[in-house]
């Protein structure tokens, strides 16, 4: 078996992928995090070498419920599928595990479980439903169910103890003529559509988490906090271009849904396809515009919008801008904030907020933002 979809490939799984399998899983230089969201209250062990290439990768040669994700040649992942009810072979449930964190975020699992569902549902034509088991504390696999079009049919709550809380356990599925129409919709799926999954079909799994908002708003702030957590991330930012001081810009007070289109990024998108040409797992873009201008809107995965109350923004920016406390630059600042700039931010939180994939309420968290744009970004 080899099937491949946007240059994921799942294939059967032969004694030279063991070694290899093994070091990107358990080996001394794999990061290991995957197991902390596949099902970590089992408290697996660490396999060595030997054990797994006797267990685990034994079983798994040649075995058509079970294969390897490549992406470009480079082993990624594995693929599994299992009968919840033993030898009456008709429930079956599917699994998937991308092993290195780097290789997250990318569209990836995405990918290869259309290719895994397909593959099934073509090999037991019998099988009216294909579904998964997951839990409350991994986020990233219930939205690739949602990304396939998977319905959460179960949630079992308080089921699944880990690190000393209670989480539940949830089942993901779908049945075999809601497969048949959801592959006609993702086959469809425009450039100019607004999920992410449609990035990560067009330029190799790569995704553009664009962060907009108001000045002072947080969303630099939550960009430098993800590329902590991404350090392989590349970061553009659109105040590093001077877009807004080219003699071409529309001059302040233009309305903006006049003026967002008028702004010349001709130089930031190509520095972006410069950047999605070396095919990163993951691109920051702290653009204000998020998807409303249309020179950017087809290269963005996931657009962000940062919506911060304008008094915390307006106090934000004053502490930023005015360090030392002078009395007469403030009330300057106050005044203009009024008189002008309030006006633009209100407009700005009404129209670029509407274009958004994820909205994020400013007033949370910078740990909570930077969990709700990971919980959103695909496998």
């Amino acid at each position: 078996m080899k099937k491949s979809l946007a240059g994921v490939t799942i294939r059967t799984v032969d004694a030279a992928d063991l070694r290899e399998m093994w070091e990107v899983s358990y080996g001394p230089a794999a990061d290991r995090r995957w197991m902390a969201y596949n099902g970590p209250y089992f408290n697996d062990p660490i396999q060595s070498w030997e054990s797994y290439r006797d267990g685990w990768g034994q079983s798994s040669m040649d075995n058509p419920m079970r294969g390897v994700i490549e992406v470009e040649g480079q082993l990624v992942g594995e693929v599994t599928a299992y009968w919840s009810d033993g030898t009456l072979q008709q429930w079956l449930e599917i699994g998937i595990v991308i092993f290195q964190q780097s290789s997250w975020g990318r569209g990836i699992g995405v990918c290869a479980l259309q290719v895994w569902l397909d593959y099934l549902f073509e090999s037991f034509d019998y099988l009216p439903h294909i579904g998964f088991t997951t839990w409350s504390g991994n986020p990233r696999m219930q939205r690739l169910g949602e990304k396939l079009g998977m319905k959460k049919e179960g949630v079992i709550r308080s089921v699944r103890f880990w690190q000393g809380e209670y989480h539940d356990s949830v089942k993901y599925g779908i049945l075999r003529e809601e497969w048949s129409a959801e592959k006609d919709r993702l086959a469809l799926q425009d450039a100019g559509d607004s999920k992410p999954m449609q990035q990560s079909q067009k330029s190799l799994l790569t995704q553009v988490v664009a962060v907009a908002g108001v000045t002072a708003g947080g969303k630099s702030t939550l960009i430098a906090a993800l590329k902590e957590g991404h350090p392989e991330a590349i970061v553009l930012s659109f105040d590093d271009y001077d877009i807004d001081q080219l003699p071409d810009a529309p001059p302040l007070g233009t309305p903006l849904r006049e003026a967002v289109s008028r702004y010349d990024v001709s130089a930031l998108k190509q520095d972006l396809e410069q950047a999605l040409a070396l095919k990163p797992a993951l691109i920051l873009l702290d653009f204000p515009f998020g998807r409303k201008h249309p020179a950017l809107k087809e290269l963005i995965s996931l657009s962000v919008y940062v919506k911060t109350p304008l008094d915390i923004a307006l106090a934000r920016m004053i502490l930023r801008d005015q360090p030392q406390d002078d009395g007469g630059a403030i009330r300057s600042q106050l005044t203009n904030y009024l008189e002008f700039s309030r006006s633009l931010f209100k407009a700005h939180d009404d129209y670029i907020a509407e274009g958004a994939d994820l909205l994020l309420d400013g007033e949370r968290t910078l740990a909570e933002k930077v969990a709700a744009v990971e919980a959103f970004l695909q496998l």
